[in-house]
């Protein structure tokens, strides 16, 4: 069992520093002031767009558009992984179709969200060029070129580039696309594959801030009011983004996370069969001194010696006296009893009483009645209980 404790915690502890790690590495965070935080990007949108309110939400996309939202609104989306449930998938959807601007940059796409938008990402990371650079097209159709750092190895690789609802806004130096505008329903869908582009160490460069303010420039029509998501970041501020959604998102990571931990589960609690023999367990020692008074007192009361009874009954008496008060018997008779009662504190009648059935029935001569054993046994107990 202490092997399966040890194996737990150390899951715990690894699932915990690979969560912190990834946060702390790829976080795309609106309060993030490290390199590779949103925070300068987040500052920098009511400049980008003066005539828009800024609004940051935290909470998933189904929740977050439960109200109908019509408009001239933009839905901003800077990650490493863009994964939403079926729901919220569906609510961004109906966002797009009334005529608002979707904006992903990330990395990474759900499946379900390609589909939906048929296109499909280029992930090749065997070559990257450090040198390679990222351009962009504003509306008057000139493109300008900005040094990239070299994460650039995501692409499109494929999309119906013949359909209208495809156009393209950027491209790295070697011709691949890296910015698509897809519309769908009244409204816009723009995809990106950069999304260090907008973190921190890029925009303190004059040049890449440059990029980022004709990329948003270039976005399809005026924007009234700006939802900055928080939502797919890797740890969220409010608790609703969770570390392990992107592993729920892929069917294979989901089915294998959950094959794990059904094993894991089953270790558990096969471990807690008995691994050795029960202990058998051991009878305490019976008190034969006990047993034999009780029987012994059973034979003389059913027998009706009462003689016999009262003979021991007063013999007990007087070893009592003699150990506790050291009155021994061969004294006088009146010195012992006027020891008895000094020494005890008992009532002079109750003693004169007690005296006169002791020395009657001490000798077991004379014949007792059941009455008198009785009230022989009560005076008895009554000197007992008055000390």
């Amino acid at each position: 069992m202490r092997t399966i404790k040890n194996i737990l915690t150390i899951i715990l502890i690894l699932c915990c520093c690979v969560c912190k790690a990834t946060a702390r590495k790829y976080p795309f965070k609106k309060t993030d002031k490290g390199p590779f935080g949103t925070y300068v990007l987040y500052d920098q949108l009511p400049v980008l767009f003066p005539d828009a309110t800024v609004k940051t939400n935290y909470s998933s996309p189904q929740s977050f558009m439960s109200k109908t939202i019509y408009g001239t609104n933009a839905y901003f989306v800077v990650a490493l992984y863009a994964g939403f449930p079926d729901k919220s998938l569906d609510a961004l959807k109906d966002f797009v179709d009334k005529g608002n601007v979707l904006f992903i940059s990330a990395y990474f796409l759900d499946e379900e969200l390609e589909k939906w938008l048929g296109i499909k990402m280029n992930y090749n990371f065997s070559k990257i060029d450090r040198n390679e650079s990222i351009g962009v097209w504003n509306t008057d159709s000139l493109q300008y070129d900005y040094f990239n750092i070299g994460h650039g190895a995501i692409t499109f690789l494929s999309y119906d580039s013949l359909k209208s609802d495809y156009s393209v806004s950027g491209r790295n130096d070697k011709g691949r696309v890296t910015c698509l505008t897809i519309k769908r329903g009244s409204g816009f869908v723009v995809i990106h594959c950069e999304p260090y582009m907008f973190s921190n160490y890029h925009l303190i460069k004059k040049g890449t801030k440059a990029y980022s303010e004709i990329l948003f420039s270039s976005l399809p029509g005026p924007v009234s009011t700006i939802y900055w998501d928080e939502y797919t970041k890797s740890s969220g501020e409010m608790g609703d983004a969770e570390p392990l959604r992107f592993i729920f998102t892929q069917p294979a990571l989901r089915n294998a996370f959950l094959w794990a931990v059904a094993g894991l589960l089953l270790v558990v609690f096969l471990s807690f069969k008995r691994k050795q023999k029960a202990i058998p367990l051991i009878t305490p020692l019976v008190n034969t001194s006990l047993d034999m008074v009780r029987t012994i007192s059973d034979l003389y009361f059913f027998s009706r010696k009462n003689e016999v009874i009262a003979k021991k009954k007063i013999a007990h008496f007087t070893e009592y006296l003699k150990n506790r008060y050291n009155i021994f018997t061969g004294l006088p008779a009146d010195d012992y009893w006027n020891a008895v009662q000094l020494r005890s504190g008992m009532k002079e009648e109750d003693i004169k009483t007690l005296r006169r059935m002791v020395e009657l029935y001490k000798g077991g001569e004379y014949t007792v009645t059941d009455t008198e054993l009785i009230t022989l046994n009560q005076l008895i107990d009554n000197f007992y209980s008055t000390i």
